[in-house]
């Protein structure tokens, strides 16, 4: 798959890294110019991060694939051995997402455009230049093509397989073998099947028939509706309803009656016992049986039964919904617009995630692979891999990340304040004035104004540069190499990282 690289931001990538790489001395670690940038490699790893006027410009290279940031216009990312790709542009104004055969793109509001694989060889593909041109093909790989409101054929929407468009006042639907057919938009139709027949004039009357199995129409719309089934057709089903006098249904083990509808209401499950009254609805509810529950509405509700609770106060400020399956328990709260939380733990293996966010102070997220916490949250919705990923860090004057290994990271102020713990490793930065990093008791450095005067110590001896040219006193005669750090203490590999952010439902712990 031929992946296009944005070529000014490339140029731009390898100039930042060719200005910060000499400052690696080609081993791993984070060479930093902040606020200007840094860059950082990993021991064993061909991967790279820069960062040049943070949190503008961010580039991740590694062998896994690429991702580039140019915040808040553009984001895009690349991994070869799957063959995605994802470009956004003011998302979600412009977005191009794909993976092997399958693509989603779209510029909102004019144009969008989906591309499927079939189950045989080829793919479906749709284009719309809204509201006046369709065209695409469906699964079978037969072309169509619509030009509104001149006419024209589409296939496979609006859960038809095709619809016919003749002109404003005349269009045609098929679904398997059932055509229909609509005469002034929703006044008059028809429609012929093999088993299947029914027509309408509205709003005088309707009916549509499946012969020996079900029938459902209206007369004088909206006032008179019926409907009624086959039991032998796997579904007990019959109803009149005379708005707003009366309405008497029965569907499945369930009786429902009605006066004045639907403000006055009775139900009944022959099969469970649970029965419910509207007195009136939807202001008063009583329901009791196996599933008990009362609602005042806006005031107070609250709703029970086996496997989830459901409660509300003052609709629809505060919500509160538990419920537990085969494979999670799941907990949230809502207290609309400022605060919300959900806690989800899989049953079997008892992992758990959760999320919480107080709307527009903070937000938190957790799981297995860690926790990270933000302060300025300033989205009123979740959207990890898109909205969040790409402008969340303009905003964020305060992420705390810990991660599953026990490392710790703090950083402020687009991290001018930086402050890392990770098994024997140790950074504080202050920038520009002042960064120290200790890999252990052992081995440390610290600079000061950017690096005019900093100090590496290895064992008993230090070594000094001043100006990033004098260079006196010296290390230790027994230290020896600069000691990488264990494996059990370094980061997650940057190129990993790619992985991580797009795959998983909670954020990754991103220590940078």
């Amino acid at each position: 798959m031929r992946i296009i690289h944005w070529r000014e931001m490339r140029c731009l990538y390898l100039a930042c890294s060719a200005a910060m790489a000499p400052a690696l001395s080609g081993r791993a670690g984070e060479a930093s110019l902040q606020p200007l940038g840094s860059c950082r490699s990993d021991a064993g790893q061909p991967g790279r991060r820069v960062e040049f006027l943070w949190p503008i410009l961010e580039w991740t290279t590694g062998p896994e694939g690429h991702e580039e940031f140019l915040r808040p216009l553009w984001h895009s990312s690349a991994r070869p051995g799957e063959e995605a790709v994802r470009y956004d542009f003011l998302y979600p104004i412009v977005i191009y997402h794909a993976r092997g055969n399958k693509a989603t793109g779209w510029l909102f509001p004019l144009y969008f455009h989906t591309r499927r694989p079939r189950a045989q060889e080829g793919f479906t593909r749709d284009d719309v230049l809204f509201p006046v041109l369709f065209k695409g093909q469906d699964r079978h790989g037969r072309g169509y093509l619509a030009v509104l409101p001149f006419g024209g054929r589409l296939r496979d929407i609006f859960l038809k397989d095709e619809v016919d468009i003749y002109s404003p006042f005349y269009i045609r639907t098929r679904k398997k073998d059932l055509e229909t057919h609509h005469v002034l938009g929703p006044l008059v139709g028809w429609s012929r099947g093999a088993d299947t027949h029914g027509g309408r004039v509205w709003p005088l009357f309707g009916e549509q028939t499946l012969d020996g199995k079900w029938r459902r129409g209206f007369v004088l719309w909206p006032f008179l509706h019926y409907y009624e089934s086959d039991p032998e057709s796997g579904k007990d089903q019959r109803g009149f309803i005379f708005v707003p006098f009366f309405a008497r249904r029965r569907e499945g083990h369930s009786d429902h009656w009605s006066v004045l509808f639907p403000f006055l209401g009775y139900s009944r499950n022959r099969r469970t016992g649970i029965q419910k009254w509207n007195v009136p609805w939807p202001l008063l509810e009583v329901t009791t049986g196996r599933s008990r529950g009362f609602r005042l509405f806006p005031i107070f509700g609250r709703k029970k039964n086996a496997e989830s609770q459901r409660q509300f106060a003052l609709w629809p400020i505060y919500h509160r919904l538990e419920r537990r399956d085969d494979s999670y328990a799941e907990a949230g709260r809502w207290v609309l617009p400022f605060y919300w939380s959900k806690r989800r733990v899989a049953v079997e293996t008892g992992k758990e995630e959760s999320h919480w966010q107080l709307w527009p102070f903070a937000r938190s997220e957790s799981g297995p692979m860690g926790k990270r916490t933000a302060l300025l949250a300033l989205l009123p919705f979740r959207d990890p891999a898109g909205a969040e990923r790409i402008y969340a860090p303009l905003w964020e004057l305060l992420v705390d990340q810990q991660d599953s290994g026990g490392g710790r990271a703090t950083s402020a102020f687009w991290r001018l304040y930086r402050h890392e713990r990770h098994g024997d490793r140790r950074l504080l930065q202050i920038a520009p004035l002042y960064r120290m990093e200790r890999e252990d008791a052992a081995h440390s450095r610290w600079s000061i104004l950017l690096g005019l005067l900093s100090c590496e110590q290895s064992g008993a001896g230090r070594a000094w540069q001043l100006f990033h040219v004098f260079k006196f006193g010296k290390r230790s005669a027994d230290a020896g190499p600069s000691v990488e750090r264990p494996k059990e203490t370094q980061r997650p590999p940057v190129a990993a990282e790619i992985r991580k952010a797009e795959d998983s439902r909670v954020a990754p712990v991103r220590i940078p």
